[in-house]
């Protein structure tokens, strides 16, 4: 038995004229009030007032960006500027002695250690003999702009 997929899930039903149901009523609104409006003003404030209502509601009706309509995305500004928006974020790390770093250094960190060694090494450096100096690791303990500490490799490139 075979079943027909939808193809365009994605593609709003065109329900009055060339626009959906949604885009019908955002621009007979803005007609309706300007038709009233019609009547309440004089000509002249009420051509300048239904030309801004009925742009207005033009542009809420049929404007995309990024395949979002212009309402959702008013809508996302509006409560981007006014909630109140609180960053609170610590990670709690454990203080961990350097001998206990290096006793858990598995195959793969080894690996990685000596690679940044070659990388490093004084010995590389113009002008120097190779295996003139060993280099010695050095461990210090970092603290981050957010008062977290971390213990990392000093690397002396001089």
């Amino acid at each position: 038995m075979q079943f027909q997929v939808p193809q365009y899930f994605e593609v709003k039903e065109k329900i009055v004229g060339p626009f959906t149901l949604v885009q019908f009523f955002y621009i007979a609104a803005a007609c309706g009030l300007s038709f009233l409006l019609f009547f309440i003003f004089q000509i002249w404030l009420w051509f300048i007032l239904s030309v801004i209502l009925v742009g207005a509601a033009c542009a809420l009706a049929l404007v995309e960006i990024n395949g979002q309509s212009l309402v959702k995305i008013l809508w996302a500004a509006f409560f981007y500027y006014w909630q109140p928006r609180t960053f609170l974020w610590q990670r709690e790390t454990e203080r961990v002695e350097i001998k206990e770093i290096q006793k858990e250094l598995g195959t793969h960190q080894k690996l990685k250690n000596l690679a940044q060694k070659i990388l490093t090494s004084r010995s590389s450096l113009p002008g120097e003999k190779l295996g003139a100096a060993k280099v010695r690791e050095r461990y210090q303990v970092f603290r981050k702009t957010t008062g977290e500490r971390e213990v990392v490799k000093r690397v002396d490139y001089r």
